[in-house]
């Protein structure tokens, strides 16, 4: 994460195990990325089903995004997770899975069930908010 993202708790919201906010400082680059289904480079899903596979296969895509700007995972500070389930088992799933893939990473993050995802068998689609130092800074 660049190092003048500060992440942020305060007791007002209570003691959670993830971050309440970041406060992002005035000079950098935000690099908003739309929401990434797990898909291979023909357009075909991947995992149909599976909410792990899913997750995997998105936060390499994230992963791959943010190289072509010169930026990382480590640059993530907000994550929208939308998961087409009413389960919450498969809610804790995906939660799971994201929080391994981004171990490490202070990224305000949003998880929510939907009725439906774009492709038959989808689960998982995230939106990945990234801040990176100036250009050539």
């Amino acid at each position: 994460m660049t190092a003048s993202v500060r992440p942020f708790r305060t007791p007002a919201l209570g003691d959670t195990p993830y971050i309440h906010g970041v406060v992002l400082p005035e000079a950098g680059r935000m690099v908003v990325l739309a929401g990434l289904s797990p898909i291979d480079a023909e357009g075909a899903l991947l995992h149909p089903g599976d909410v792990t596979g899913q997750m995997e296969r998105v936060v390499e895509l994230a992963s791959a995004a943010l190289a072509e700007v010169g930026g990382d995972l480590s640059d993530v500070i907000r994550a929208r997770i939308s998961v087409a389930t009413a389960d919450r088992g498969e809610l804790v799933a995906a939660w799971t899975a994201f929080a391994r893939l981004l171990a490490g990473v202070d990224a305000a993050a949003t998880l929510v069930g939907v009725t439906v995802l774009a492709y038959p068998g989808q689960l998982v689609e995230v939106e990945f908010d990234a801040f990176l130092p100036p250009e050539g800074g």
